[in-house]
Protein backbone atom coordinates (compact mmCIF):
# COMPACT_ATOMS: atom_id res chain seq x y z
CA UNK A 1 0.00 0.00 0.00
CA UNK A 2 1.43 3.22 -1.14
CA UNK A 3 -1.10 5.54 -1.70
CA UNK A 4 -3.09 7.22 1.42
CA UNK A 5 -6.80 6.86 1.23
CA UNK A 6 -9.15 9.90 2.43
CA UNK A 7 -12.03 8.48 5.30
CA UNK A 8 -14.62 9.76 7.12
CA UNK A 9 -15.60 9.41 10.66
CA UNK A 10 -19.44 9.37 11.34
CA UNK A 11 -20.19 8.75 15.36
CA UNK A 12 -19.88 4.80 15.14
CA UNK A 13 -18.19 4.14 11.64
CA UNK A 14 -15.90 5.01 9.02
CA UNK A 15 -16.56 5.33 5.30
CA UNK A 16 -14.42 5.98 2.32
CA UNK A 17 -16.92 7.27 0.03
CA UNK A 18 -14.54 7.78 -3.16
CA UNK A 19 -15.67 4.29 -4.72
CA UNK A 20 -11.89 4.03 -6.43
CA UNK A 21 -10.32 4.69 -3.14
CA UNK A 22 -12.62 2.18 -1.23
CA UNK A 23 -11.71 -0.76 -4.21
CA UNK A 24 -8.21 -0.29 -4.03
CA UNK A 25 -8.11 -0.41 -0.50
CA UNK A 26 -10.60 -4.04 -0.14
CA UNK A 27 -8.11 -5.21 -2.89
CA UNK A 28 -5.26 -4.68 -1.60
CA UNK A 29 -5.94 -6.02 2.10
CA UNK A 30 -9.61 -6.89 2.08
CA UNK A 31 -10.24 -3.72 4.27
CA UNK A 32 -13.51 -2.71 5.15
CA UNK A 33 -16.86 -3.81 3.39
CA UNK A 34 -18.63 -1.59 0.27
CA UNK A 35 -22.21 -0.22 1.61
CA UNK A 36 -25.11 -2.07 0.60
CA UNK A 37 -22.95 -5.35 -0.76
CA UNK A 38 -22.96 -8.40 1.35
CA UNK A 39 -20.01 -10.15 -0.49
CA UNK A 40 -18.50 -8.58 -3.47
CA UNK A 41 -17.92 -11.31 -5.72
CA UNK A 42 -14.92 -8.78 -7.18
CA UNK A 43 -12.26 -6.47 -5.72
CA UNK A 44 -13.60 -3.61 -7.72
CA UNK A 45 -17.41 -1.76 -7.23
CA UNK A 46 -18.76 1.36 -7.39
CA UNK A 47 -20.02 2.10 -3.74
CA UNK A 48 -18.38 3.69 -0.63
CA UNK A 49 -16.07 1.47 1.80
CA UNK A 50 -16.90 1.42 5.15
CA UNK A 51 -14.00 0.38 7.60
CA UNK A 52 -14.93 -1.06 11.44
CA UNK A 53 -13.13 1.39 13.77
CA UNK A 54 -10.52 -1.13 14.47
CA UNK A 55 -9.45 -1.43 10.75
CA UNK A 56 -9.48 2.58 10.63
CA UNK A 57 -7.11 3.04 13.36
CA UNK A 58 -4.58 0.22 12.05
CA UNK A 59 -4.60 2.04 8.39
CA UNK A 60 -4.04 5.04 10.50
CA UNK A 61 -1.04 3.84 12.13
CA UNK A 62 0.55 2.51 9.10
CA UNK A 63 0.01 5.75 7.81
CA UNK A 64 -2.23 4.90 5.32
CA UNK A 65 -5.48 6.47 6.22
CA UNK A 66 -6.45 10.45 6.84
CA UNK A 67 -9.37 10.44 8.86
CA UNK A 68 -11.39 13.35 8.89
CA UNK A 69 -14.28 14.43 11.32
CA UNK A 70 -17.95 14.33 9.62
CA UNK A 71 -19.22 17.11 12.05
CA UNK A 72 -16.39 19.64 12.18
CA UNK A 73 -14.30 18.58 8.89
CA UNK A 74 -10.95 18.02 10.82
CA UNK A 75 -7.96 16.03 10.23
CA UNK A 76 -7.97 13.44 13.56
CA UNK A 77 -4.57 12.22 14.57
CA UNK A 78 -3.87 8.49 14.87
CA UNK A 79 -4.18 9.22 19.07
CA UNK A 80 -7.53 11.51 19.03
CA UNK A 81 -9.44 8.73 17.27
CA UNK A 82 -7.95 5.89 19.34
CA UNK A 83 -8.93 7.87 22.08
CA UNK A 84 -12.82 8.59 20.62
CA UNK A 85 -12.77 4.83 19.19
CA UNK A 86 -12.02 3.37 22.88
CA UNK A 87 -15.08 4.82 24.14
CA UNK A 88 -16.84 3.39 21.75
Amino acid sequence: MSEKFRGEFLGNRVVVWDSQQGSKLYAEGFYGKPLGIRKPKAPSFNKPLELSLLEALYLMEKGKLILVDAGTKRELSFEEFKKIASKI
